[in-house]
């Protein structure tokens, strides 16, 4: 056999010696190589089948069965959680405290208990949410709580116990101070709620001036959740015979000398600086103690 005739026995010789004898051949397997690849990439790009498979519950994700695979399709929304909100807040005077005269004779002519006039916040809060709520207790924050200056002394052994829902010490404490008080109101879903709170001082002294106090009313939820009801400023009636509330307007009596006036103007100063604060919830009593006080200027 000579050199032509002889076939190269490694590498790209012996390929390229076959395409030369066998070159039809080469190109068909060429040609099925190119349809199997495309053949492949077809199938690769199909959808997927949607079609449920077997042993698979499509449905409610609370669908309950045996070795089966559960598909959730819940779309139900959560339940909402209770929502408060304060619609209505209100304050001022009204007969809605109870009390008790301290001594003994001047108990046993009036009762046991009397029904008396002091502040009263009145209000009104609507549950939004899909769930009741229960309020379990009552933070009272005093920021400022006074009495005005006695411009007319007077006064005598007698008082009056009262029995307020919160109850401010007597004399009053340096401020800022907190009382809390353990209730239990509940708010039903989508529903408003009406309550009422009682604020004053424990004991009400005869001659005693009127005490006005600055507070914030929060509502404390079970879960521990507050709710702001409001910042309010409220005067209560005292026990003074020349200086109280009548009916929207204020009794003055008996400033006659330089020195009551100069007293009552002092009275005038801690007055107007409460009621000119941003953001207060004012008693009908205390915008009018303002009006009256501006005689003495």
């Amino acid at each position: 056999m000579d050199s032509k005739d002889r076939a190269p026995t490694r590498g790209w010789g012996r390929f390229l010696h076959f395409l030369g004898r066998h070159w039809w051949q080469g190109i068909a397997a060429v040609i099925a190589g190119v349809a199997l690849i495309a053949q492949l990439v077809s199938c690769s790009t199909e959808a997927p089948d949607k079609s449920p498979q077997p042993n698979v519950v499509n449905g409610n994700c609370n669908v309950k069965g045996a070795d089966s695979f559960i598909v959730c399709n819940n779309n139900s929304a959560a339940t909402p959680a209770a929502r408060l909100e304060v619609t209505e807040l209100s304050v001022g005077i009204r007969k809605a405290v109870r009390s008790t005269w301290t001594e003994e004779e001047v108990r046993k002519e009036y009762g046991e208990e009397t029904v008396g006039y002091g502040p009263v916040l009145d209000v009104t809060i609507k549950n939004s949410g899909g769930l009741a709520t229960l309020a379990s207790r009552i933070s009272v924050t005093f920021s400022q709580a006074f009495h005005l200056e006695p411009c007319v002394p007077v006064g005598g052994p007698l008082g009056v116990s009262a029995n307020y829902d919160i109850a401010i010490p007597e004399p009053p404490p340096a401020t800022p101070f907190v009382v809390t008080k353990d209730v239990a109101y509940e708010f039903p879903s989508n529903k408003y709620e009406r309550f009422t709170l009682t604020i004053g001082p424990k004991l009400i002294a005869d001659g005693g001036t009127p005490l006005i106090f600055v507070a914030d009313v929060e509502l404390i939820q079970d879960g521990g959740s507050k709710l702001k009801v409001g910042r309010v400023a409220v005067v209560d009636t005292g026990g003074h015979p020349y200086f109280y509330p009548d009916g929207g307007k204020w009794v003055i009596e008996r400033v006659d000398d330089d020195e009551a006036r100069r007293c009552m103007g002092r009275n005038r100063q801690k007055v107007r600086e409460v009621v000119e604060e941003d953001g207060l919830v004012l008693s009908a009593e205390l915008s009018s103690l303002a009006t009256s006080l501006a005689q003495f200027a």
